[in-house]
């Protein structure tokens, strides 16, 4: 176990490291490598995810989008807006934008369009962000589009955000959206693997606070549990004021 733990560390450091100068936004809500679903009528025309793409580096960027099918609903389609909209058979944006630190796309940035054309069922499309100069430097967003029947009331997921503010002083909050019978919980733990807290979420619940004025400043990291599973890892910093 402690050998898994470490192996999630180095991963998340290497990810931290690629990914900390962009950022992905809907509206306040911070997408940034996570993975969502979109919910439509099977009858609509259009599903559409609009996201805002942030340099919170030291340095201008350009960026462009690549898009990866990695599950197709037979029938359907879908394509990407960056800068201009492109056919469903683009998989790399021809075109890149040019980001100074501290900008955010406008209205000619990100758009993930689908259209089931009448067929149920859910499509999983990963988009990654990246500088076209240094290709590691990038973030992915999955997206879940899924075509329900008319009038059907959308089921409910498992949905769990980044823990905030990141940097923590003496709290961290949590929102999440559980499934009836599911159960989830928060670990936190050092760079050397050991635990040193565990929260519980508790299912009747969207939102919790953690107490983490203890903790010492550094660098932890925190692995969510749903259903005895691993969902993911991320890195936590204590910085007490």
């Amino acid at each position: 176990m402690k050998k898994i733990l470490l192996l999630l560390i180095a991963n998340a450091i290497i990810g931290f490291v690629y990914s900390q100068n962009i950022q992905l936004l809907s509206g306040e809500e911070d997408l940034t490598n996570q993975e969502i679903t979109v919910w439509g009528d099977v009858e609509e025309s259009v599903f559409q995810k609009f996201v805002t793409t942030k340099n919170v580096g030291t340095e201008a960027m350009s960026l462009k989008v690549k898009k990866e099918e990695l599950e197709v609903v037979d029938g359907s389609e879908n394509y990407f807006c960056w800068l201009l909209c492109y056919a469903s058979d683009t998989e790399i944006s021809p075109y890149a934008i040019n980001l100074e630190p501290g900008a955010i796309t406008g209205a000619d940035g990100f758009s993930g369009d689908y259209k089931s054309h009448g067929n149920l069922g859910t499509t999983k499309i990963k988009y990654t962000f990246f500088n076209e100069e240094n290709e590691d430097e990038n973030v992915t967003l999955i997206i879940n589009y899924s075509a329900v029947p008319v009038g059907v009331e959308f089921i409910k997921i498992n949905e769990i955000s980044k823990i905030y503010p990141n940097p923590a002083n003496n709290s961290i909050n949590l929102n999440y959206n559980l499934k009836e019978n599911s159960s989830a919980n928060i670990v936190i733990f050092n760079i050397l693997g050991n635990e040193i807290k565990k929260f519980y979420l508790d299912n009747f619940e969207n939102k919790i606070s953690m107490d983490v004025s203890d903790l010492k400043n550094g660098v932890y990291f925190y692995y969510i549990i749903i259903d005895n599973k691993i969902k993911e890892t991320k890195k936590l910093i204590i910085k007490h004021f």
